[in-house]
């Protein structure tokens, strides 16, 4: 809800149904709390303005003297809708530009990184509980192992990935599909081997399958 206020822009919440009909013991002062910013509001000027094209420009109070507009149409600074293709080039460029240039705000993944690594395990939703295992498994026999579980699909976190391949030769994908994430993190790997971890048979992957073509 932060982030979308924040960024007047929807935001989707993905899971998956193992993990929500599943029973996970955890520690509720270990969670963080978010802060609830103050709601800045508008007094004059362009409601939608695009200047500079990253800047998210506050809302007008509604009941004020300004009307507020809300379309799902391509729009000009009022809102108003417009055909004029200089402006929905302006429109458009904002809307990448205001979640490209704030990625540090936007990107959440939980890292575990490990020094001398050079394998990272990556993936996401119910997988990461067996990637949190096998990665202490894996510890636990005397390996070095990386992971990483990311919780922001998109836009992706290439930040933390980058910072999470230095050091990394070989990097294992882990999903419920047939590879589709992998592709974006071959993107990003730089020539680094990329192998995945795949099930499409209804079951979980294990800790032993990751383990498997990690170690």
């Amino acid at each position: 809800f932060d982030l979308a206020e924040r960024f007047r822009c929807p935001v989707f919440l993905l899971t998956d149904k193992e993990l929500v009909m599943s029973l996970t013991t955890v520690e509720r002062d270990t969670y963080p709390s978010v802060a609830v910013r103050d709601r800045e509001m508008a007094t004059a000027g362009l409601p939608y303005s695009y200047k500079p094209p990253a800047a998210v420009h506050p809302l007008h109070e509604f009941g004020g003297e300004e009307a507020v507009r809300f379309t799902g149409s391509t729009h000009d600074e009022r809102a108003i809708i417009t055909k004029d293709r200089a402006t929905i080039d302006a429109l458009n460029q904002h809307l990448i530009a205001k979640i490209e240039d704030h990625r540090d705000e936007i990107e959440l993944v939980d890292t575990d990184l490990e020094s001398g690594a050079t394998t990272l395990v990556i993936g996401y939703g119910i997988v990461g509980g067996a990637i949190r295992a096998a990665t202490a498994a894996a510890r636990a026999e005397g390996h070095t192992m990386s992971s990483m579980v990311i919780q922001s699909l998109w836009p992706v976190p290439e930040s933390a990935l980058a910072n999470a391949l230095d050091g990394i030769d070989r990097v294992v994908v882990a999903e419920l599909n047939h590879g589709l994430y992998r592709r974006e993190i071959e993107r990003l790997a730089g020539g680094r081997e990329v192998v995945g971890v795949n099930r499409i048979d209804g079951e979980l992957i294990s800790v032993a399958e990751i383990l498997e073509k990690a170690l």
